[in-house]
C-alpha cells in the first residue's frame, strides 16, 4: 500500500486521493477523484509471485508460512468490482444514468510485486464474469512508469459535477493512517489560492465534502499570515 500512496501522490493536483476511506458500507484502500477524470477505486494485493498459484480447478492460492497452500477468501476483482458497483448506484449516479456503471466509474486491482502483465496471466488462469472483468488489473511497474493510466482507465466523457458532488458529500475520509507520515503533501491550485487570498478578501467561507481539503487550506493561511508577521488565532 505504501507504494501505491507513493505513486499516487505524483498525480497532478486536479486529483483528490482519498487513503482508506468508508463510502457506505464501502472501504477500498484508496479513491481517487477528479472533475473531469472521473472516479477510480484501488483494491491493493499484497501477494508474491512465487507464494501465489491458481490451480487447475480455477482457485487462487496462497503459500502459508508453514509452507502449505491456502485458498484466497475472496477473489479480489469481485471486491473491487463491489466497490464500483455501490459506489455507482448509491453515491454517484443521477435518475438519467440509467442501472449500469459507466466508463466514468472504475475499479481497480493492484499487485505491487508482481508485473502487470503477470497478475494478468494469473487471474486468466481463473476465468472471469462480466463484473470481473471490467476490472483492471496492474502491477508494480506500472505504479513507477504509467500512474496515470491506471486511474484515467481508458478514459471517459466528462462526469456530471452534480454526480462528483453528490460523491465527495458521502466519502468519509479516515481519520488516521500511517501511510500519510512523511509525505511532502502538495497543495492544489485552489488551496493554494486561499494560502495567498491574491484579493485581500477579510472573510471568507469555504465549503466542501470531507477530505476535500478545506483544513490544509485553513493551515495553509494560517501558516501564511504567521509567516508574514501577523498573530493568528485558529478555532475549531
Amino acid at each position: 500500500e505504501q507504494q501505491v500512496f507513493d505513486a499516487l501522490a505524483r498525480l497532478d493536483g486536479g486529483w483528490t486521493v482519498y487513503v482508506k476511506p468508508r463510502v457506505g458500507l464501502d472501504d477500498p484502500d484508496f479513491l481517487a477523484i477528479h472533475d473531469r477524470h472521473g472516479v477510480c477505486a484501488i483494491e491493493v494485493v499484497d501477494w508474491a509471485p512465487e507464494t501465489t498459484w491458481c490451480t487447475a480447478a480455477g482457485r487462487l492460492e496462497i503459500q502459508s508460512s508453514d509452507g502449505t497452500w491456502q485458498p484466497v477468501g475472496v477473489d479480489p476483482r469481485f471486491r473491487a468490482g463491489r466497490h464500483r458497483s455501490s459506489i455507482f448506484d448509491q453515491f454517484y449516479a443521477l435518475p438519467e444514468h440509467g442501472g449500469s456503471p459507466s466508463s466514468t466509474i472504475r475499479s481497480v486491482v493492484i499487485l505491487p510485486f508482481f508485473a502487470t502483465a503477470a497478475a494478468g496471466d494469473l487471474f486468466a488462469q481463473c476465468g472471469e464474469d462480466r463484473s470481473t472483468s471490467l476490472v483492471g488489473l496492474w502491477g508494480g511497474d506500472a505504479l513507477r512508469e504509467s500512474i496515470g493510466d491506471v486511474v484515467r482507465g481508458l478514459g471517459c466523457p466528462p462526469p456530471a459535477p452534480e454526480s462528483i458532488t453528490k460523491l465527495r458529500r458521502h466519502v468519509v475520509a479516515s481519520e488516521r493512517s500511517s501511510l500519510a507520515t512523511g509525505w511532502d503533501a502538495r497543495m492544489s491550485a485552489v488551496t493554494i489560492e486561499i494560502a495567498d487570498n491574491p484579493l485581500q478578501l477579510h472573510h471568507r467561507r469555504v465549503e466542501g465534502g470531507a477530505g476535500s481539503g478545506k483544513s490544509t487550506a485553513l493551515a495553509a493561511r494560517a501558516a501564511q499570515l504567521a509567516a508574514d508577521g501577523r498573530r493568528v488565532l485558529v478555532l475549531s
